[in-house]
């Protein structure tokens, strides 16, 4: 323990609270005006090591925050239906003449098409249940390989 660490803290920097300190580090203006408003004239001992530390906190805070708000984005309902009709879009266009003849044209219908489960239903003369069905097994397939959703050149 190097003797810096054994002084008191000087009490105008009791108060400092982390998003003050972030506001004051990198900003000799501010910095003076904070002097000026604790009746100082110069910086309290340990002063910069005490704002960097508080100001890293602040930072670290916004950080934490950002990746919990970019993890929620990822796991939303409405992501997770982009994502999947992106793969079932690539699926159809792509891997379309491996599948099964039906399955690749109701996936045409609506998925690349953007057709209603009904319009694609009349279209292929069968019942809208099974075009649901359809659609379900395309997703089972994407999720059971995704190997398939792995362009090839």
């Amino acid at each position: 323990m190097d003797g810096d660490d054994e002084r008191p803290l000087h009490p105008a920097l009791a108060d400092l609270t982390p998003e003050e300190a972030a506001g004051l580090v990198g900003n000799d203006d501010a910095v003076e005006r904070w002097l000026k408003r604790k009746g100082l004239t110069q910086a309290p001992p340990r002063f910069f090591g005490v704002i960097a530390r508080l100001a890293f906190q602040v930072e670290e805070k916004q950080f934490d925050i950002a990746v919990a708000r970019q993890r929620a984005a990822r796991r939303s309902p409405a992501n997770r239906r982009r994502r999947d009709l992106a793969c079932l879009r690539f699926l159809v266009e792509k891997a379309g003449p491996s599948l099964p003849p039906r399955l690749r044209s109701v996936g045409h219908l609506c998925i690349v098409e953007g057709l209603s489960i009904a319009e694609a239903a009349k279209r292929l003369e069968i019942a809208p249940s099974t075009v649901r069905t359809h659609i379900k097994r395309l997703r089972e397939i994407v999720r059971r390989n995704p190997h398939v959703l792995v362009p090839r050149d």
